[in-house]
C-alpha cells in the first residue's frame, strides 16, 4: 500500500510518482530573541495548534503553473527553490503532517531556535529539493552555511550539540545510548512505521485485512513493553522526570492514537497514558500541536491520492 507508507515522509516517499504539480509554502517563525519584535499575530494556529508561544507568525505561498505530467514518474523543472538562509536562521523542509519532520520541529521549538519552514508536497516534489536531499525525503535541515543534514535523528542531535543551551541528550554515555537503543527498538517494532500506519489506514476507512488481529495483538504487546520502559525506573518520561530526546523521538507517532480512535489500546497502559497526558503540557508540543481533524482530513484525500494533501489546511 504505497500511499500509506509513503504518509510518512522519511521512510518511502520516494515511492511517489505523481510530481507534475507543486505548491511550496513557507512559514517563517521567529526565535525568542525576536519575541519582542514580533507584532503579527500568529498566523498559523490551523498548522501548529497549542497555543501561540508570543513569538509571532508569517506565512506566504509559492505556486508554479501546471505542467504535464514528467514520464517515468520523474520530477519536473518549473518551481524556484527558496533563497539563502539568513544568518541566525534554519531552513526546515518539512512536510506539517509528517511524523519524522514532527521530531525535528518540536526540538526546535523547544530550543527556541530561529527557523523558517519550507512545506515540500510529497505528492509533487519540486526539481529543485532533491538537489537538497537526492534521495526526495523530509526533514532536511539547511543553514546558512548552506549545510544540509536529513534523517531526523540526526536533524535531532544535530540541533541538539549545535544549540547547547538547552541539552535534551544525556551527557552520559551509558543513559545517552540507552536512549538510542530504545528508539532503535521503536523503529524496528511492527508498529513502529509501516504496520502503524497500515493499522490506521484500516480503522479510518472501516476496512478489514487479513493478519489485523493479529496486527493488533502485536500493537499492544508493544504498548505493554514501553508501559515497562517506564514502570521499571517509575519515571514520568522515557529519560527521567523531565523531556529528553528519547520523548520527543517517540511523540509524533503517539499523536497518531486519537485521531484514529486507537487509544482504546492505552486501558492497558496507565504509565503510558499518562506520559501522554504529561507531554500534552509540553510548550514545545503545545506550538507543533495538529488538530485531529485537520490530520483526518489530509489522511483522507492523501489515501485517495489527491495530489492537494499535503497541503491541507496550509
Amino acid at each position: 500500500m504505497v500511499a500509506a507508507k509513503a504518509a510518512t515522509g522519511e521512510a518511502t516517499s520516494g515511492e511517489i510518482n505523481s510530481w507534475s504539480l507543486h505548491r511550496t509554502s513557507v512559514e517563517t517563525t521567529a526565535g525568542a530573541e525576536a519575541a519582542a519584535a514580533a507584532s503579527v499575530t500568529r498566523g498559523n494556529q490551523a498548522q501548529d495548534g497549542g497555543e501561540p508561544r508570543g513569538n509571532g507568525a508569517l506565512q506566504t505561498k509559492a505556486s508554479r503553473t501546471p505542467k504535464m505530467a514528467a514520464p517515468c514518474g520523474k520530477p519536473q523543472d518549473g518551481s524556484s527553490a527558496p533563497g539563502s538562509v539568513p544568518e541566525g536562521t534554519i531552513h526546515l523542509y518539512s512536510m506539517k503532517y509528517c511524523p519524522f519532520t514532527c521530531r525535528t520541529r518540536v526540538i526546535l521549538e523547544a530550543k527556541e531556535i530561529k527557523y523558517e519552514t519550507v512545506n515540500i508536497n510529497l505528492l509533487n516534489k519540486p526539481n529543485w529539493f532533491f538537489e537538497k536531499n537526492p534521495l526526495g525525503l523530509v526533514p532536511v535541515l539547511e543553514n546558512c552555511q548552506s549545510q544540509l543534514i536529513d534523517e531526523s535523528p540526526i536533524t535531532c542531535e544535530f540541533l541538539d550539540k549545535s544549540y547547547p543551551a538547552r541539552r535534551f541528550l544525556p551527557t552520559d554515555p551509558y543513559q545517552k545510548a540507552k536512549q538510542k537503543m530504545l528508539l532503535e527498538l521503536f523503529n524496528k517494532i511492527p508498529w513502529g512505521v509501516s504496520a502503524f500506519i497500515r493499522l490506521c489506514v484500516a480503522v479510518h476507512s472501516a476496512m478489514d485485512f487479513e493478519g489485523k488481529d493479529k496486527l493488533e495483538e502485536e500493537f499492544q504487546a508493544q504498548l505493554n513493553n514501553f508501559e515497562q520502559e517506564l514502570a521499571g525506573p517509575k519515571t514520568r518520561f522515557f529519560g527521567g522526570d523531565s523531556v529528553t530526546m528519547i520523548d520527543y523521538m517517540l511523540w509524533p507517532w503517539f499523536t497518531l492514537l486519537e485521531p484514529f480512535s486507537l487509544s482504546k489500546f492505552l486501558e492497558l497502559t496507565p504509565g503510558l497514558r499518562s506520559w501522554m497526558q504529561a507531554m500534552q503540557q509540553d510548550p514545545a508540543v503545545k506550538a507543533t500541536a495538529t488538530d485531529s481533524k485537520a490530520y483526518l482530513g489530509f489522511f483522507q484525500l492523501y489515501t485517495q491520492g489527491n495530489l492537494e494533501a499535503c497541503d491541507y489546511s496550509l
